[in-house]
């Protein structure tokens, strides 16, 4: 039977001694949150290479200000923009690599 996948967050600019001690820890995936000003593709291909040249794999990355969003949640005025901007943001973790997964059903694995 396959084990559990382990995860845990990093910094969004992860330290060397960070992503080595998740690494050592035997974590299989980590996740962060970013600000507006690193949703890029450049930071986010950067973030991922990162992350991989430790043997981690990127697993997740949130965007408060789009994630976290009461004009969508609550429909107030903005809604439409709020929600243009979340669908930025995930077309952007798409092509900035493989697919970043927001959560995996526990019977499955990342491919």
């Amino acid at each position: 039977m396959p084990r559990p996948l382990l995860s845990m967050f990093v910094d969004p600019e992860p330290s060397d001694d960070e992503l080595l001690f998740a690494r050592q820890l035997g974590v299989d995936c980590v996740y962060t949150w970013i600000k507006t000003q690193q949703r890029t593709y450049e930071y986010l291909a950067r973030l991922r290479e990162r992350v991989e040249s430790y043997g981690l794999r990127l697993y997740n990355v949130g965007n408060m200000d789009v994630a976290k969003n009461d004009k969508i949640h609550l429909a107030l005025p903005g809604r439409d923009q709020a929600i243009a901007d979340a669908l930025a943001d995930l077309a952007l973790q798409l092509r900035s690599g493989p697919p970043v997964k927001p959560q995996t059903p526990p019977h499955q694995r990342p491919a």
